[in-house]
């Protein structure tokens, strides 16, 4: 006894979801990872790290020649430097800089500045690990939203 079993499928839904992912928009994501980078840029400047590891400490003739000249010094490492910062959303990318000229000294370090000194490594601009998660999660969220058609904030 023979039987013929005839079956169809359906993908229209499946094309139809990748044709909603292909007009996916990460601008709209990563609108929405501005906050958070900025969060993540004042945790590094809070915790004086890098990322690897703890800043450097003010060398000791900066702190001999701040008590000598009566300075009252800002309690943190790099003071107000890794405030002024201005973030650009392309169509792909999120670009944080700062807006201070000499800032590279830092975060590029050690570098020799006036006077022959020598600036150690304090890189303040960087992506931490949490970050990352952060990003991944609302990409994921951004795409799983597309793919069922439904709109993204």
């Amino acid at each position: 006894m023979l039987i013929a079993i005839h079956g169809d499928i359906n993908i229209n839904p499946i094309l139809a979801a990748f044709a909603r992912l292909r007009k996916f928009e990460v601008r709209k994501a990563l609108k929405q990872l501005r906050k958070p980078m900025h969060k993540d840029q004042r945790d590094h400047r809070d915790k004086m790290r890098g990322p690897r590891g703890p800043w450097a400490p003010l060398a000791s003739t900066t702190l001999q020649r701040y008590a000598r000249e009566g300075k009252r010094r800002n309690r943190r490492i790099l003071a107000r430097l890794p405030n002024p910062r201005t973030t650009t959303i392309t169509a792909n990318s999120i670009v944080m800089r700062s807006r201070v000229k000499w800032s590279m000294a830092h975060q590029d370090g050690p570098t020799r500045v006036g006077r022959g000194a020598i600036l150690p490594q304090r890189q303040f601009l960087w992506i931490s690990r949490e970050l990352r998660k952060q990003a991944r999660r609302e990409f994921s969220r951004a795409m799983w939203a597309r793919w069922l058609g439904r709109p993204y904030p």
